[in-house]
């Protein structure tokens, strides 16, 4: 091989040398606060440039931190559950992740779009009883961004049987009428979620009567004798509550 093509060959692997892409210099990872600057609806990414040296025909790849707008979607909905209740369903979830942040979680019922709401909880209200219902739940992101659907989850609201028992009636009171043989009972009325409906009146252990006010008048009474009366309350479903202490009375 004569000298005029071996140097011919050297000054072509030395252009290819000096054109090709020297590494791409190392960007500074930034620091762990540094996305919250980026405005809503973008995020902080890598971006990749080609750059020439001044003076020379190399070309440098530099890489840099931008904040770019967001087109990823949020992680998808997991962990969703549905309690049904007598009227209504309440869902709940596992947050979402989105390195631009959530903005909230589309609500479907159904197929159907139901709301928007920033929390991991939802109750849906005023539905009839004995009708199932579908739900899907959707993360979204600050850059309107919408996730993969969650799984599916049904629920049959239905109504669920009252087995709380009222609280007990308190304040009772005992006054004897000596000139009308009665003794007249007054209580305060004790709380129930469903409402008390109605209350017994017992007399030295035996029923003496009912009534359906915070008070009774125990008639026919004897004189010089002594009465020991308790009471006890009653809601809708039928659960009684416990007895009053018992409080006596002599009618003279």
């Amino acid at each position: 091989m004569t000298a005029r093509p071996i140097a011919r060959s050297l000054l072509a692997a030395f252009a290819l040398a000096l054109l090709a892409p020297l590494p791409a210099s190392a960007a500074a990872a930034p620091a762990a606060g540094d996305h919250a600057t980026c405005p809503p609806g973008s995020e902080l990414r890598q971006r990749t440039r080609r750059v020439r040296h001044k003076g020379r025909r190399v070309v440098r790849l530099v890489r840099r931190w931008a904040c770019v707008e967001d087109r990823t979607a949020p992680g998808r909905v997991t962990g969703l559950s549905a309690q049904p209740g007598d009227g209504q369903v309440v869902l709940t979830w596992k947050a979402s992740e989105d390195r631009g942040g959530i903005a909230g979680y589309e609500i479907h019922r159904d197929g159907r779009y139901v709301v928007t709401i920033a929390s991991t909880t939802f109750t849906d209200p005023q539905l009839q009883n004995g009708v199932a219902h579908q739900y899907r739940v959707y993360a979204v992101d600050m850059a309107r961004n919408l996730s993969a659907p969650s799984g599916v989850v049904w629920a049959l609201p239905r109504a669920v049987p009252d087995r709380t028992p009222p609280g007990m009636p308190v304040g009772l009171t005992a006054t004897a009428d000596a000139s009308a043989l009665a003794v007249t009972l007054r209580w305060t009325a004790p709380a129930d979620d469903k409402g008390v409906v109605g209350y017994r009146v017992y007399r030295d252990g035996a029923l003496a009567g009912t009534s359906t006010t915070p008070s009774f008048t125990d008639a026919e009474r004897s004189h010089r004798t002594e009465y020991r009366y308790a009471v006890v309350a009653l809601d809708a479903a039928g659960n009684v509550s416990p007895a009053t202490p018992a409080v006596a009375t002599y009618v003279s």
